[in-house]
C-alpha cells in the first residue's frame, strides 16, 4: 500500500513554497523614486515693455558651458528653470535674439536627505553672479536659496534699448 499522506505533504510543501516565493517577489518591487530637483528659477524682465510690441517676442536660447545640447532653444519664454552644478560655479550662455551673454552663478551646495526611497538631492545658496552686459542690463537676486520649491531666484533685466536701436 502507498502512503498518500507523504505525497500530499510533499505537494503541499511545494505549493506553500511557491506561494511564499511569489509573495517575496511581489514584496521586493522597486520602490525607488527619483529625488526632487532644485532648479534656479530665472525671470526675464524687459525694460519699457509697453514701448515696443516686438520686445515681448525675444528668442532666448540657454546652453550650459559643458553641455552638448542647448537647455532651452529659441523660446520666447519669460521664466527659465536651469540646473546648477554641485561645483562652486555654473556657467551658462544666454543668446537673446542672436546676441550672446554669459552668466556665471557661484553657489554653495549641500546634500539634503529626502527619504529612503529617493535618497539625497542638492540644494544651493547663491553667493555671487558674474555676467557680461551685451544684452543683460543687470541681474537681481530675489531669493538666494535654490531649493526644490521653485520660487523666483533671480531676475535678469534685459536692456531693451539695444533691441529697439538694432
Amino acid at each position: 500500500m502507498v502512503n498518500f499522506t507523504a505525497i500530499e505533504n510533499l505537494n503541499m510543501k511545494k505549493i506553500v513554497n511557491l506561494i511564499v516565493l511569489l509573495f517575496l517577489l511581489a514584496a521586493c518591487e522597486d520602490v525607488f523614486n527619483p529625488p526632487p530637483k532644485a532648479f534656479l528659477n530665472a525671470t526675464l524682465r524687459y525694460t519699457d515693455n509697453d514701448k515696443n510690441e516686438l520686445i515681448k517676442n525675444i528668442e532666448v536660447s540657454v546652453t550650459g558651458v559643458a553641455m552638448e545640447e542647448p537647455w532651452i532653444e529659441q523660446d520666447t519664454t519669460r521664466s527659465i528653470l536651469i540646473p546648477l552644478n554641485d561645483t562652486p560655479a555654473t556657467d551658462y550662455i544666454f543668446v537673446l535674439n542672436g546676441v550672446t551673454d554669459t552668466i556665471q552663478i557661484i553657489a554653495d551646495s549641500k546634500l539634503i536627505y529626502e527619504s529612503m526611497e529617493t535618497g539625497f538631492y542638492p540644494e544651493f545658496k547663491i553667493l555671487d553672479i558674474l555676467y557680461t552686459t551685451r544684452r543683460i542690463d543687470f541681474i537681481e537676486v530675489k531669493d538666494s536659496a535654490v531649493t526644490k520649491e521653485w520660487n523666483e531666484n533671480i531676475i535678469i533685466n534685459i536692456n531693451t534699448d539695444i533691441f529697439i536701436n538694432n
